[in-house]
């Protein structure tokens, strides 16, 4: 399977924000790619933003044709399509902080009680694990929340992608996957 993930929302307070992800079999990829470019040809300028047709500019119809062409009736097989949504609140935010600082604390324990102590060949280690703690906590809101449901969708679509492919007989084309 080819897996293509794409964001939605800003990821801001009181936003609902998602991710979505395209599974498309890797023997369908090429003629699927041609019944987009295809449907991407009709479009107006005015609904891309440095040359990518960005969804939110896209009217009703817009996207029922997509959805219809491309998703469903595109002569290859529909795509199947997986999305993961999250509400930002601040409920959700301070959930997302505690974690945050629980991993900012794993890491810089790590660092210092095990590999510090460990000798100078368990330096890099530590020095990697002390870096990856200050770079997690420069971090803002808004990006732990697209890291968090990035990792997620990636995780979710790739046991989606084997599990459609083991069920559907497909699984050859497992080692294809991308």
């Amino acid at each position: 399977m080819i897996i293509g993930i794409d964001d939605s929302g800003n990821f801001e307070t009181d936003d609902l924000s998602f991710f979505a992800a395209a599974l498309i079999r890797p023997t369908k990829y090429k003629k699927i790619e041609r019944v987009f470019i295809e449907w991407e040809a009709q479009l107006p300028d005015s609904v891309r933003r440095n040359g990518e047709v960005k969804g939110y500019l896209l009217s009703s119809k817009q996207l029922e044709d997509f959805a219809d062409r491309v998703l469903i009736n595109n002569g290859y097989g529909a795509i199947k399509i997986q999305t993961f949504a999250v509400q930002i609140s601040e409920a959700n935010t301070g959930s997302l902080l505690h974690e945050r600082d629980h991993n900012i604390d794993q890491l810089t324990t790590g660092a210092r009680d095990i590999y510090r102590n460990k000798g100078k060949e368990y330096i890099q280690i530590a020095t990697q694990y002390e870096q990856t703690a200050e770079w997690l906590r420069a971090k803002s809101v808004k990006t732990l929340y697209k890291i968090k449901l990035l990792g997620l969708s990636i995780v979710r679509s790739m046991n989606l992608a084997i599990m459609t492919s083991v069920d559907r007989d497909f699984d050859k084309e497992l080692g294809a996957m991308k």
